[in-house]
């Protein structure tokens, strides 16, 4: 028994998996560059045991576009010489701030390259699209293995699953040298597993790859279907033993096995937080208040957008008002706010649900002109460049905009501030304004590369208190809180062409 073609297939999530990406074993140095973020790669247990003793050179790029080997300062100038010194056969890590200048990363590529480094692996958390234009701009790269987009990658047959599948596993590109760069996404929330096959010529140039993407499954997962009707229900019953029997002998599903000792580590904690998790802190009346993934940006089915977003810059200025300090508004981008709003009791495990990142509420002060330019950054990502959870919302701020530019390159058609008396009037882009945001796209981070800027030359304050705290404190005080019915934004979009432009 097959599953319809539109059905889904809904993973529950594993008490403890841990992911191992061994990137690959070659004869010469492996150079494994991590782009956008930096943290550590995992390695197995048998590896590390096997490489203790093996050296390693750590390069790394800060957001300031500094270098730095085995942490050490160095000047760009020194930075061919000491990397020249290294013996070819030391393993060589780059790690890049996601605020570094793409140059600053390439150069060090092409020092490697010309060191004789000819395979290259990049880990990248700047989404597909993004690792697609590197992928055919960018020589000497083999293989790109992104994130953030939580796009499936995998074949055809996926798709009689019921499963959204976007490009091939892996997708190939070929570079301005004309060498072929191979790229793969690991989909979402431990939903796959990717395994490649990479064997490399003499001038490593990738000849023959092979790519098994496995979703793993459950016991006690559950198998989302649909009726005749179109109405989603759980397969039961002799119904889902026909399903997991498929699934068992399907090449690209693997069912996992239970972690018995993190479970038992667990358990002890689970009820706990389940009393927690369960407490209400407040009550939503009137309407339902769009949030997640559909609509991030405005739309026909969604004309006022997120609503949700609106709501969460609500919570977090009332919160960074509350510290004493007048904030004149509050910015927020839609992908940071997860799932709808809905009537009725909010608990815990609502807020954090809603506002799952712990991103922290973070201060700015700039001018009314970098305020809009704020939110044409935010814009152009979410219409064109990037991610559509850029889109912005805000709280004490209201604008409206176009989904094309002007003449002069702006989306934005008015942008109004309010008053503590509720009072609204246009921006003055000369005066300089108390901005809160979270702390996520204070960085720059999801395109918002002014916020970024301000960051790094003026600096700003971190309240260190996570958003979802603040929305907890937002529902004590207003236990019996009426929802928005307005996003604060106009959007005045084509309703033929609704997709990025």
């Amino acid at each position: 028994m097959r599953l319809n073609k539109k059905d889904g297939l809904n993973i529950v999530p594993f008490i403890d998996i841990m992911i191992v990406l061994l990137a690959i074993v070659l004869s010469i140095s492996t150079f494994i560059a991590q782009g956008k973020i930096a943290v550590d790669l995992p390695s197995a247990k048998s590896a590390q045991q096997d490489k203790e003793d093996e050296k390693k050179v750590s390069v790394v790029i800060d957001k300031d576009n500094k270098f730095f080997i085995d942490d050490a300062e160095i000047s760009e100038d020194e930075l061919k010489d000491k990397l020249n010194a290294v013996d070819i056969k030391t393993l060589i890590e780059l790690k890049s701030d996601k605020n570094a200048k793409f140059d600053s990363f390439v150069k060090v590529i092409d020092i490697l390259k010309e060191k004789g480094v000819n395979k290259i692996i990049l880990l990248s958390h700047a989404g597909a699209a993004k690792n697609f234009e590197i992928a055919q701009k960018v020589s000497g790269v083999d293989i790109i293995i992104t994130g953030d987009t939580h796009y499936l990658f995998g074949t055809e047959d996926y798709k009689k699953f019921g499963l959204p599948v976007v490009a091939d596993y892996p997708t190939k590109f070929m570079s301005p040298a004309g060498e072929p760069v191979y790229v793969v996404e690991g989909w979402e929330y431990s939903k796959l597993v990717g395994h490649l096959q990479v064997k490399f010529d003499s001038k490593g140039i990738v000849t023959s790859i092979k790519g098994l993407p496995l979703i793993p499954y459950h016991e006690d997962s559950t198998f989302e279907r649909k009726d005749a009707s179109g109405k989603k229900y759980n397969a039961e019953g002799a119904e889902r033993k026909e399903i997991l029997k498929e699934l068992s002998s399907s090449k690209y599903f693997v069912k996992a096995k239970a972690d018995v000792r993190g479970k038992k580590v667990l358990e002890k904690y689970k009820k706990e937080k389940e009393v927690l998790g369960n407490q209400v802190v407040g009550t939503i009346s009137g309407e339902i208040m769009p949030g997640g993934s559909a609509p991030r940006i405005p739309s026909t089915a969604y004309p006022k957008g997120s609503v949700a977003t609106r709501f969460v810059a609500e919570t977090m200025l009332t919160q960074m008002r509350s510290f004493g300090s007048h904030i004149d508004l509050t910015i927020q981008n839609s992908g940071g706010v997860r799932s709808a709003v809905e009537p009725g009791d909010m608990t815990y495990n609502d807020a954090y649900t809603l506002l799952p990142f712990a991103n922290t509420l973070y201060l700015l002060e700039m001018t009314g002109a970098e305020v809009k330019q704020v939110l044409e950054d935010a814009l152009e990502f979410a219409l064109v460049i990037g991610s559509t959870g850029a889109f912005p919302y805000g709280a004490g701020i209201r604008y409206e905009a176009n989904q094309y530019k002007d003449k002069d390159g702006h989306r934005l058609v008015k942008v109004e501030i309010q008053d503590l008396e509720g009072n609204w009037s246009d921006i003055d882009v000369n005066k300089m304004y108390k901005v809160g945001t979270n702390a996520y796209i204070a960085g720059g981070k999801d395109g918002y590369k002014t916020f970024g800027e301000i960051s790094r030359t003026r600096g700003g304050e971190d309240t260190y208190l996570p958003d979802a705290e603040s929305l907890i404190k937002f529902m004590k005080l207003n236990p019996n809180f009426k929802s928005d019915s307005d996003s604060n934004v106009k959007f005045n979009f084509d309703p033929a062409n609704e997709r990025k432009k």
